[in-house]
């Protein structure tokens, strides 16, 4: 249900910017009920979903990757799949699905810094900051903190892909430079360009193709 400010929950809204919504874990009265600031511009699926998960009993995780993250996450609807840690806390609220479904696709696990066999995507810095790349996400170490903030990658950059294969920051154009789906072999003043998908190799560039002379 849409309202603005006060709408007699003893937690009005308040205008543009600010909360985007709030629910109720299931109890009688207004137990159940999700209500949004109709003041608000909505990612409706994302931001509906989190707060439905809240109507059906689900607090808020600690994973990063999880729907249920305080924090809302930017989510592409046509690429979305439920998180397990979302998927762990529902079947533990109303067990696993015994419907006889064919089981569909997985969504990766948020991966662990703290995970001795992990390997990174990519490395690369912006603007003081170094990021650290592994599937769709990113952790971001400042020079004032000890502590990397990850998140999704789509949350900085919506329209990069799920995940990269390298990236390069452009300190000229204040600009990092995310790659996906190609590998890069040098040799003298050319380079190769080859498909990781395929194996094949696509086109034969000049260095100057990354990496121009600005010298006129």
């Amino acid at each position: 249900m849409f309202f603005q400010t006060a709408h007699g929950d003893f937690y009005p809204f308040d205008g543009p910017d600010g909360t985007l919504a709030h629910a109720f874990a299931p109890s009688s009265g207004i137990g159940g009920d999700a209500h949004f600031d109709d003041d608000e511009t909505f990612t409706f699926r994302s931001n509906t979903a989190h707060e439905f998960g809240h109507s059906l009993g689900l607090s808020h995780s600690e994973d990063p990757g999880a729907l249920m993250y305080p924090i809302y996450s930017y989510q592409n609807p046509e690429r979305f799949i439920l998180p397990q840690d979302d998927v762990r806390g529902i079947q533990s609220l109303y067990g696993a699905n015994k419907d006889p479904i064919p089981p569909g696709p997985t969504a990766p696990p948020t991966p662990d810094a703290c995970d001795s066999n992990l390997v990174l995507d990519a490395v690369a810095t912006l603007r003081g900051e170094t990021l650290f790349f592994k599937n769709s996400f990113f952790w971001r170490s400042y020079p004032q903190s000890n502590t990397p903030q990850q998140t999704l990658i789509a949350n900085l950059w919506p329209d990069a892909p799920d995940s990269v294969d390298a990236a390069y920051e452009s300190q000229q154009s204040d600009k990092v430079f995310l790659f996906k789906g190609f590998t890069y072999l040098y040799s003298g003043p050319y380079m190769y360009e080859f498909s990781l998908r395929t194996g094949r190799m696509l086109r034969v560039l000049s260095n100057s193709y990354f990496l121009p002379c600005t010298n006129y």
